[in-house]
């Protein structure tokens, strides 16, 4: 039985594992927003933390996190602007 050799684990920076979280949480929005028209939501990658009827009501759950998530305002107008 032959032995394997596995390259070493090389650890992300921190600034792929922000756009890695941000690509997550985007694509929660993406999937997920239409369900919370006009509510607050905080999101740590695709992971639903907490949900309010304002973001004071949100940070009260969440404010106190090791890691900040994302927390924001789910808009009436979910149409992306492309621009003029």
């Amino acid at each position: 039985m032959a032995n394997t050799v596995h390259p070493p684990q090389v650890p992300r920076s921190l600034a792929a594992q922000k756009m890695e979280r941000f690509a997550k949480e985007t694509k929660w929005l993406a999937e997920n927003g239409p369900k919370y028209i006009g509510r607050w939501v905080a999101l740590e990658g695709d992971q639903l933390l907490t949900v309010g009827d304002s973001a004071k009501e949100v940070y009260a759950i969440v404010g106190n996190l090791p890691s900040p998530p994302l927390v924001v305002q789910i808009p009436e107008d979910s149409l992306p602007f492309a621009g003029w």
